[in-house]
């Protein structure tokens, strides 16, 4: 295996698991301090936590997935 694919694991690997510490703490976080999303946690008055969260459970795959395809075919 060539330097190129274990660094190209090592940081989506990286960015993977950054991403599932980040959402853990970030519900982690909400189920401790229970407060109404509808008056506090909207984004721009309509966008809900739960979108965030899983556009960014989306993402960060996808990219992975993406760019080892563009780097290596």
């Amino acid at each position: 295996m060539s330097l190129i694919w274990l660094l190209f694991i090592v940081i989506q690997l990286i960015s993977v698991t950054f991403m599932g510490i980040s959402i853990m703490r970030l519900y982690g976080y909400v189920r401790k301090y229970r407060f109404n999303e509808s008056n506090y946690t909207l984004l721009l008055g309509f966008i809900h936590l739960n979108w965030v969260a899983t556009a960014y459970i989306v993402a960060v795959p996808v990219w992975a997935v993406l760019s080892f395809f563009f780097l290596f075919h």
